[in-house]
C-alpha cells in the first residue's frame, strides 16, 4: 500500500471509504457490464470476500490526483495493480480451504490481473492530471 493511501486511512477514513466501489469500475469499455453485474459476484471468490483489498486498489487509482509527468502515472498504476495482485495472492492464501478452491481462487485472481492491465487505464486515468501534458498558455 503506497504512503498517500496509509495517510489517507489515518487522516480522512470518510474519503477513503467515499473512493470505494468494490471490484470493477464504470469507466471505459467494460464498465457497460460492470453496471449490470452484481456485487457479489464481483466481490466474491468462490466464498472469499476481496472487497478490503479491491477497495485499497480503489484508493490507489484514486490518490493522487496529479502527476508531473505520463511516465510517473504510469509507474504508480503499475504499483497499484502490483499492490492489488500481491494483496489478492495474501489473501486466497490464508483463506485455505480445498486446493481445488484455491485453484480456483488463484484463475480468478490472474482473471482480474490481466483486466487491470488490460482495461484499468480509463478507471485510473480519470480525472487525473498530467502536467507535463497541459497545453501551454499564451499571454
Amino acid at each position: 500500500m503506497s504512503e498517500t493511501v496509509k495517510s489517507l486511512i489515518i487522516d480522512n477514513p470518510e474519503q477513503f471509504k467515499a473512493n470505494c466501489n468494490g471490484v470493477g469500475s464504470p469507466a471505459g469499455f467494460w464498465g457497460f457490464f460492470w453496471r449490470f453485474t452484481p456485487g457479489f459476484l464481483l466481490n466474491f471468490m468462490f466464498g472469499l470476500n476481496i472487497r478490503e483489498v479491491a477497495d485499497l486498489h480503489d484508493n490507489e487509482y484514486t490518490v493522487p490526483h496529479e502527476f508531473k509527468t505520463l511516465k510517473e502515472a504510469e509507474a504508480h498504476k503499475k504499483q497499484a495493480d502490483q499492490f492489488f495482485e500481491e494483496n489478492l495472492e495474501t489473501k486466497i492464501n490464508q483463506h485455505h480451504i480445498l486446493y481445488t478452491v484455491d485453484f480456483l481462487r488463484k484463475a480468478k485472481a490472474t482473471l482480474y490481473d490481466f483486466l487491470l492491465t488490460s482495461c484499468g487505464d480509463a478507471a485510473f486515468y480519470k480525472n487525473k492530471i498530467i502536467l507535463d501534458e497541459q497545453p501551454e498558455k499564451f499571454e
